[in-house]
Order: structure tokens, then C-alpha cells, then sequence
């Protein structure tokens, strides 16, 4: 074929097989002899053979480019986590309040506080991802094992726990021997 120079230079700069096939029937009047999907297919077999890096990298199609691009601007997804762990935590102040009108502890809120850890361990994932947050999100432990050293931590330690942690503290300190708490728990180390 005398076009071959062109339709090599374009084959491996990305132009599509298709296109290539109907330029060589129709403008250089060449391989009229054989059908165009034969034409297609050696082309492909042409193309296959072709290494790699010698062809052009031509991205993504341009309407999946577009899509995506439309995307990126739609949702942030630490944002959309952060807004979500808020409600969350909401929820945990209307359901411990609630608890707190009928004196008894509920497994619903259990699950609220389970709930409001995946978010935070969803949202320091994504966050670990994308370089925001170092390889593990900060840990506070203050090394309280009995009810009698929650009474001894300072006012600044009680800050850093965040709200909801101090209104259990609250809680806790108000509990006597006799009462009982239905609760999962983890005892920490206690500090040496």
C-alpha cells in the first residue's frame, strides 16, 4: 500500500481502525478489493502487533472523561462523611437523653455509637487515602480502668474526649456500686 506511512502514523497516534479502513478504501482508493471488516480485522491483527509503548496513549473515550469530570465536582466525600458523623452524633445525644427520661439503657444506642465509629473509621480511611491524615488518626487514652480515677482526670483531658464522651463521664460518676450498666466494654491497660 502506498498510504501505509499515513495510516501507520495514525494508526499508532490513535486514530480509530474504522476511520483508517474507510481513508484507505475511499480517498486512497486502495485494498478495494476485499471487504471493509476484512480490512478492520487485519488492521486489528496489524494494531496487535504493534508494541505497546510505541502506541499513543489516548486516555480515557472523551464521554466517559466527561462523566467523570461531571462527577468529581458533584459530591465531597469528606464533607458528605463529616455532615453524616454530625447527625450521627445527634442521634446518640437524642438517644441518650431519651435514656435518661426513662432511667434505662437501651441496645438502640449501642448501635448508634457503633454507627458513629464506622463513619469516623470510614471517614480517617478515606482521609489516610488521600494523604490528608497520617498513617493512623491521632489516639487519646487516658488509662481509665476503674470508676474511681474517671473522678481524677483533669478538665483538659475531659475536652479532648469530645462532647459525648463527657457526657458519659457525667454518667459514670454518678452511678453507684449498686447500679448496673448494660454495656460492651474494653478494659485499658491500666498505667504503671
Amino acid at each position: 500500500m502506498k498510504c501505509f506511512p499515513i495510516i501507520d502514523e495514525k494508526l499508532r497516534a490513535g486514530v480509530s481502525i474504522e476511520k483508517l479502513a474507510k481513508e484507505i478504501q475511499e480517498e486512497h482508493g486502495e485494498r478495494t478489493d476485499i471487504k471493509r471488516d476484512s480490512l478492520i480485522r487485519a488492521l486489528y491483527r496489524y494494531k496487535n502487533d504493534i508494541p505497546a509503548n510505541q502506541l499513543a496513549d489516548r486516555g480515557l473515550p472523551a464521554h466517559v472523561a466527561r462523566k467523570l469530570e461531571e462527577l468529581k465536582g458533584d459530591i465531597d466525600e469528606i464533607e458528605e462523611l463529616t455532615l453524616l458523623y454530625r447527625l450521627q452524633r445527634q442521634r446518640i445525644v437524642t438517644a441518650m437523653e431519651q435514656e435518661e427520661k426513662i432511667q434505662f439503657l437501651t441496645k438502640d444506642t449501642r448501635k448508634e455509637f457503633a454507627e458513629a465509629r464506622e463513619i469516623l473509621m470510614a471517614l480517617a480511611e478515606l482521609k489516610m487515602k488521600l494523604g490528608i491524615l497520617e498513617e493512623a488518626p491521632r489516639k487519646f487514652e487516658f488509662g481509665v480502668t476503674h470508676r474511681e480515677e474517671i473522678a481524677k482526670l483533669e478538665e483538659h483531658e475531659r475536652k479532648k474526649l469530645g462532647p459525648i464522651a463527657q457526657i458519659i463521664l457525667r454518667e459514670l460518676e454518678s452511678l453507684t456500686t449498686d447500679d448496673i450498666i448494660e454495656a460492651d466494654y474494653e478494659l485499658l491497660p491500666s498505667e504503671a
